[in-house]
């Protein structure tokens, strides 16, 4: 039990650190990946349960995302996200 909130709270803290740093642009190109969507992508094959598959990319929108009033855009990165797990 310990090994998976551990395995969780370390993936949820570079899930933010991800989104904080794409965030902020500090890109010197003019492209800028989604760097938070290919983590997420990434982490979901070290995870297990549904929960966690759904938390990753729920924080990632809420980072990115984070915006009065609804987005289309916050529900495409999540389903893409959410559906990389399954």
């Amino acid at each position: 039990m310990t090994r998976r909130i551990g395995r969780l709270f370390t993936l949820g803290l570079l899930t933010i650190l991800f989104g904080l740093y794409q965030s902020f642009h500090f890109f010197p190109l003019k492209i800028s990946p989604n760097w938070t969507l290919v983590f997420i992508i990434t982490a979901s094959f070290f995870l297990r349960e549904r929960e966690e598959f759904l938390l990753l990319p729920l924080l990632g929108a809420f980072i990115l995302k984070f915006r009065q009033g609804f987005q289309e855009e916050t529900l495409v990165f999540f389903l893409i996200g959410s559906l990389a797990g399954f």
